[in-house]
Parts: structure tokens; C-alpha cells; sequence
């Protein structure tokens, strides 16, 4: 039931485990957090604690340490569950600074791209242009965060999802899993639609 006839955890419940692992452990340590940051911040009745939890939910800080243990968590299990070596979850010391380097400057010219397509068909302008903004600790920190979304949403998705379905030695489901899941992960996004989320679907897919 839980294994395969190879001896390998069965890859849905190693799925299971991980998110649902993951997501009690960030729930937890998030909220012991975002409560401790509202006390100190003068917030000690419960309505005032619920409203101030609410606007934590996107502090850069507060997700930065979200994906610390979305990535911490994938590593751990995924060294309990198969004790395979980590350049198997797409962690290698073999010019990793390359690759990702390569990786944000692939992103940056993906987003640009977009943003220029737009631009050009009228459905997009520019009012102002602030390069003080660019330059600032929030901005910065900012920037930092999605970078770690990121890493953390791939490390899970394209990481251990996959690794956990090659398990099941089929090309189709190693390949379609993680995308399937990857656009599930995005269902609670605000202003989600089934094109947004057929949009992610295919770039898991072009990921993969």
C-alpha cells in the first residue's frame, strides 16, 4: 500500500506528505510569528490581531519565511521518504551560480517581453517612472521574496513532485503531475480564472 515493488514510497502519499507537512509547519511557525509581530507592534485585542494577521499575509518578510520552509521541508522529505542524493531534486553545486543567474535574467526577459506586447497593444502605459523606488529597501526586499516564491514553488513542484512520480516510471504522469499540480496550487490566487490557470498548467508543462 505504501510501497512500490521496488521498495520506493509510493509517490502519491510522498506528495501528500510533503504538502500537507509543509503547509502545518508554515501554518504554525507563521502564525507564532505574526502574532509575536503584532503584540510588539501594540495589537492585543482579537479583532485588531485578525485585521493585523490579514495585512502580514503578504509581508515580504513573512513569505520569505514561508519559503524557507517550503524549501527546508522538501529537502528534509525528500532525503527521509528516498535518500537519494539532492542533485536529484535539482540541487547541484555544479555551476549553480551560472544557472541561476541564467534563470533570472531568462525570467526578467520573459516578464519584459510580456510587458512590451502589452505596452505596444495599448493595454498597458506608463504614467511614472520612479528609480528612486528601485533603489529602496522595500523595493529590494521585495524583489527578494518573489525570487524565493519562486525557487520554493519550483523546488516543490519541479523538484520533489516530480522526483516522487518518477516512481511510477511513466513519462505522461512525471511530466503532467507536477504541471496538474503546480496550477492547483494557484486555484486561491486573487482574480483567478480558468485561463490563468490553464495558462499555468502549460507552463508547468513547458517547465517539466
Amino acid at each position: 500500500m505504501f510501497f512500490n515493488r521496488h521498495k520506493e514510497v509510493r509517490s502519491g502519499w510522498a506528495i501528500a506528505i510533503c504538502f500537507f507537512a509543509v503547509s502545518s509547519v508554515q501554518g504554525i511557525v507563521l502564525t507564532v510569528v505574526q502574532m509575536g509581530m503584532l503584540f510588539a507592534a501594540g495589537h492585543q485585542t482579537l479583532e485588531e490581531m485578525l485585521k493585523g494577521a490579514m495585512a502580514l499575509s503578504t509581508n515580504p518578510v513573512v513569505l520569505l519565511l514561508a519559503n524557507a520552509i517550503t524549501c527546508a521541508g522538501c529537502i528534509f522529505l525528500f532525503k527521509l521518504l528516498y535518500g537519494r542524493p539532492l542533485a536529484q531534486l535539482g540541487l547541484t553545486k555544479q555551476r549553480w551560480a551560472a544557472r541561476l543567474i541564467h534563470g533570472l535574467v531568462f525570467g526578467i526577459g520573459a516578464i519584459v517581453l510580456v510587458f512590451l506586447v502589452l505596452l505596444l497593444t495599448g493595454q498597458a502605459e506608463i504614467r511614472r517612472v520612479n528609480f528612486r523606488a528601485v533603489l529602496s529597501g522595500p523595493f529590494l526586499l521585495s524583489l527578494l521574496m518573489f525570487i524565493s516564491v519562486g525557487f520554493g514553488e519550483e523546488l516543490m513542484s519541479r523538484g520533489f513532485f516530480m522526483s516522487a512520480l518518477k516512481t511510477t516510471r511513466n513519462k505522461i504522469v512525471i511530466i503532467v503531475g507536477p504541471a496538474l499540480l503546480f496550477s492547483l496550487m494557484h486555484a486561491a490566487n486573487p482574480n483567478v480564472t480558468f485561463l490563468s490557470l490553464a495558462n499555468i498548467f502549460l507552463i508547468g508543462i513547458a517547465f517539466a
